[in-house]
């Protein structure tokens, strides 16, 4: 929905025209039936402090500003460095407007110096909702803050003290993995979910890999060994070794680990939708469909909760895999076995994706055990049911 009200940071060094320009804006937007209220600043630093510290909806900037050493272009690269706003460049001056901001879809610069074109490109970004999108109060940012409050704050924290937090390079694996999940989760949603205040719903993958601090073995471990990569499958409290009698346990089962393109040559269908995507001289039109196709295709296996596979995405130094639950192995495990295996540990998944990697085993167990029948001898037996009554 387009907004009602609005608040603009404007910030021009030009005092007399700044006054005047900015009631002539207010007094244009009331006539348009958009209610504004328009910050105004002739001291450059002041007006950004004002703009880290406040909420607004839309920026408008000289370009031409004094001293000569704080140009309009530098202040727009700090606005957009500190805030989610679009931004009005008020010039005459096109020429001189960096070329990556003459390419930015929310950065306008004005062809004359004139309040009136100001509030056309307002009003015609309100009606195409870029205000209620992108600004402080705008959908994004409010979706970002419930992310950080329910997904950062609920999921990331359970498993703190196993994410090396000193290692940047991890927390930013984190946070682009958490930023993908929101995007997906959240942003599919309508803007009246995020306004109710619910919970947003987050798919139990976004940190589905840790360091493990566990002692023991336990169902969702991914083993490497002779150069396979496994996961274990047995139930967790059968492997927990105790000093005197050792594990319940005294073999593991694991499924064996496919990297992504072992799969994909194994599925000739999604093999083909590949090559065509990759073929430089296929048409767009045909690249597209194969992409529908492609996912039409994955969906079938990735969202079967009873099928064969389960998918494990790429995430920090685990580069993926497809768990199979047709090719399974054992191996010992014994006091001295739970200690080998356990040194092989690569990586393990949470608690959550651990449960739902049982779950589905089980499942797809107890559907290759259903028997083959003859419906021939059911269907007489009822008949003989309904003829002897």
């Amino acid at each position: 929905m387009p907004v009602d009200s609005m608040r603009i940071l404007f910030i021009d060094d030009e005092i007399d025209y700044l006054k005047v320009a900015a009631d002539d804006l207010r007094d244009s937007l009331e006539e348009r039936k958009l209610s504004a209220e328009v910050v105004t600043f002739a001291n450059i630093d002041e007006g950004i402090r004002a703009l880290q510290s406040g909420d607004f909806h839309l920026a408008v900037v000289d370009l031409k500003l004094e001293p000569p050493d704080r140009s309009g272009n530098e202040i727009i690269e700090t606005i957009l460095d500190t805030k989610i706003l679009p931004i009005i460049v008020l010039s005459g001056y096109r020429h001189e407007l960096r070329e990556e901001f003459e390419q930015h879809g929310l950065i306008y610069n004005t062809k004359r110096k004139q309040v009136e074109e100001v509030v056309e490109k307002i009003v015609e970004w309100n009606q195409r909702e870029v205000f209620s999108f992108f600004s402080e109060a705008g959908f994004l940012s409010s979706a970002l803050r419930i992310a950080l409050q329910q997904t950062m704050w609920k999921h990331v924290s359970r498993y703190w003290e196993h994410i090396e937090a000193e290692d940047p390079a991890v927390l930013h694996r984190i946070a682009g993995r958490i930023a993908a999940t929101l995007f997906h989760d959240v942003l599919a949603s309508t803007p009246d979910y995020v306004g109710a205040g619910g919970e947003v719903p987050i798919h139990h993958g976004e940190i589905y890999i840790f360091d493990t601090p566990r002692d023991s073995l336990a169902v969702g471990d991914i083993l490497e060994i002779e150069g396979k990569r496994l996961a274990v499958l047995s139930p967790s409290c059968d492997l927990i070794p105790r000093p005197e009698t050792g594990p319940k346990a005294d073999v593991v089962l694991l499924a064996f680990c496919h990297d992504l393109s072992t799969y994909m040559s194994e599925h000739p269908t999604i093999l083909g939708q590949i090559e065509v995507i990759r073929d430089a001289r296929a048409k767009r039109k045909r690249k597209d469909e194969a992409r529908e196709r492609l996912l039409k295709l994955m969906r079938q296996d990735w969202e079967n909760p009873s099928g064969r596979y389960f998918f494990l995405p790429p995430f920090a130094h685990f580069n993926g895999g497809v768990l199979d639950f047709l090719k399974l192995q054992i191996e010992p495990y014994g006091i001295e076995e739970a200690g080998q295996l356990t040194e092989r540990r690569v990586v393990c998944l949470n608690r959550e994706m651990a449960a739902e990697l049982a779950t589905r085993f089980v499942r797809y167990m107890i559907r290759l055990g259903q028997p083959a029948y003859d419906p021939g001898p059911l269907i007489e037996a009822i008949v003989d049911a309904v003829q002897f009554q």
